[in-house]
């Protein structure tokens, strides 16, 4: 999430077209992640700003 510029206090509102604003944070996480390196379009809702339109590409899974 941080990567595609998403920061706290946004509200996720949409993702790849599925309407997020009366999921969970956890559902809403769920909807987003996919295989590594697929890429997922979200749409936030930014305190005193228009709506933002970000991609997040998930990434490979942390090594130990």
């Amino acid at each position: 999430a941080d990567e595609a510029g998403i920061r706290g206090g946004d509200v996720v509102i949409n993702v790849d077209g599925i309407d997020a604003r009366q999921l969970s944070p956890e559902e809403v996480a769920a909807i987003s992640r996919g295989k590594i390196g697929t890429k997922a379009s979200i749409k936030v809702n930014r305190k005193d700003e228009v709506a933002l339109q970000v991609t997040a590409i998930t990434p490979e899974a942390p090594r130990d």
